[in-house]
C-alpha cells in the first residue's frame, strides 16, 4: 500500500513538472507571438512613416521646382528689363562717345606727335647708351684679352725662367762634375809628375853623389901627387 502511494506521489510530481513546463512553453510562445506582432506593427508603422516622408519630400521638391521656375521667369523678366535699360544707356553712351571720340582723336593726334618725338629722343638715348655699353664691352674685352695675353706671356716667361734655371742647374752640376773630374785628372797628373820629378831628382842626386865621389877621389889623388912633388922639391932645395 505504501509503495502504491509513493508511486502516485512520484507520478503527481511528474505531472506537475510537465504542466509547469507546458505552461512555461505556452508563455514563451505567447511572448514570442507578442514580440512578432509588435515587430510587424513596428515595420508597418515604419513603412507608413517612410511612405509619408517620401510623399512629403516629393511635394517639397515639386514646390521647390515651382519656386525655381518662378524665380527663373522673374529673372528672365528682370534680365529683359535690364537689357532694355542697358541698350538705352548704351545708345546714350554711344552718342556721347562719338563727340568725345572726335575730341579725343584731335588730342590723340597731338599726343601721338609728342609721343613720337619722345620716342625718337628715347631711341636716340637708348642707342647712345647701347653704343656706350658696346664700347665699354669692347674695351673690357680688349682689357681681358690684354690681361690674358700678359698672363700667357708671364706664364711663358716663368716657364722659360724655370727652364733656364733648370738648364743652369744642370749645367752647373755638369760643370761641377767636369771640374771635379778635371781636378781628379790634374791631381793624378800632378802626382805622376811629382813621382817622375822625385825619380829624376833621385837619379840626379845619385849622379851628383857619384860625381862628388869621383871628384873627391880625383882630388885625393891629385893632392897625393902634389904632396909627393912638394916633398921632392923641398928635399932638393934642402940639398
Amino acid at each position: 500500500g505504501g509503495g502504491t502511494s509513493g508511486g502516485g506521489a512520484a507520478a503527481s510530481g511528474k505531472d506537475k513538472a510537465a504542466l509547469l513546463a507546458a505552461a512555461k512553453e505556452k508563455k514563451r510562445l505567447e511572448e514570442q507571438s507578442a514580440r512578432a506582432a509588435k515587430q510587424h506593427l513596428a515595420s508597418v508603422k515604419a513603412a507608413a512613416q517612410k511612405e509619408k516622408e517620401a510623399k512629403e519630400k516629393a511635394a517639397k521638391e515639386a514646390r521647390l521646382r515651382e519656386r525655381e521656375r518662378e524665380q527663373l521667369r522673374l529673372k528672365a523678366l528682370q534680365a529683359e528689363k535690364l537689357e532694355k535699360a542697358e541698350k538705352q544707356r548704351a545708345l546714350e553712351r554711344q552718342t556721347a562717345a562719338a563727340a568725345r571720340l572726335e575730341k579725343e582723336k584731335q588730342l590723340q593726334q597731338a599726343k601721338a606727335a609728342r609721343v613720337a618725338e619722345q620716342q625718337a629722343a628715347q631711341e636716340r638715348l637708348a642707342k647712345e647708351k647701347a653704343d656706350k655699353a658696346e664700347k665699354q664691352r669692347k674695351i673690357k674685352e680688349q682689357q681681358q684679352q690684354q690681361l690674358a695675353k700678359l698672363r700667357k706671356l708671364r706664364e711663358e716667361r716663368e716657364a722659360q725662367e724655370a727652364k733656364k734655371a733648370n738648364d743652369l742647374k744642370m749645367a752647373a752640376e755638369a760643370n761641377r762634375a767636369r771640374l771635379e773630374q778635371q781636378q781628379a785628372d790634374a791631381r793624378a797628373t800632378r802626382e805622376a809628375a811629382q813621382r817622375k820629378q822625385a825619380e829624376v831628382a833621385a837619379k840626379k842626386q845619385a849622379a851628383a853623389a857619384l860625381k862628388q865621389t869621383a871628384k873627391a877621389n880625383a882630388n885625393s889623388n891629385a893632392n897625393g901627387n902634389a904632396n909627393g912633388n912638394n916633398n921632392g922639391n923641398n928635399n932638393n932645395n934642402n940639398n
